[in-house]
């Protein structure tokens, strides 16, 4: 099962007590994003946090991971991302269909390189546009190092080129 590494580094002011509670905190929201922190470490000298993550819906969950990390959903709205389970079709759509036939799918991102995936996705993917507009100019190069960062420990060519697979929740609904 794949698993990855998230690593902090040099957070000014993080304190053990601190990464304790941030810790903390994923744990308590893991679930929301499919997420399943294992473990975490601090280490007080450099400031660094690394964290051993196991992603349960592969790149899609690592991606809204990372987005709510910089800016987290509006407080009482449930995450887009659930739209990719079904329990949550069920949710919304509820007395008012029929039937309800779900299947895990594979997309094959295909992009120039991880970059060209960003310049994409950040000019019209919903969450990263918002994203990166409520970003300063600092904190969208941090975001936009760590996403590349992410895609290429996904990426399966070895020509320069991106090839990533995500997975997604294919839903057929019949009306009443």
């Amino acid at each position: 099962m794949t698993r990855y590494m998230d690593i902090h580094r040099q957070v000014e002011g993080l304190t053990a007590d601190a990464a304790a509670g941030a810790h903390a905190r994923d744990l308590e929201v893991q679930g929301k994003y499919w997420a399943n922190y294992l473990k975490y470490w601090f280490d007080e000298g450099s400031g660094t946090r690394p964290l051993l993550i196991l992603p349960s819906k592969g790149l899609g969950s690592s991606r809204r991971i990372r987005l709510n990390q910089y800016v987290p959903p509006p407080s009482g709205l449930k995450p887009a991302a659930l739209w990719g389970t079904e329990e949550r079709l069920r949710d919304l759509f509820g007395e008012g269909i029929a039937s309800l036939r779900t299947t895990k799918q594979d997309f094959i991102f295909r992009y120039r390189s991880a970059s060209h995936w960003l310049d994409h996705f950040g000019t019209y993917y919903g969450p990263m546009v918002t994203t990166l507009k409520a970003l300063d100019a600092t904190r969208q190069e941090q975001f936009s190092r760590e996403v590349i960062s992410l895609l290429e420990s996904y990426n399966r060519a070895k020509d320069g080129t991106l090839t990533v697979s995500s997975e997604y929740l294919e839903a057929v609904a019949i009306r009443r």
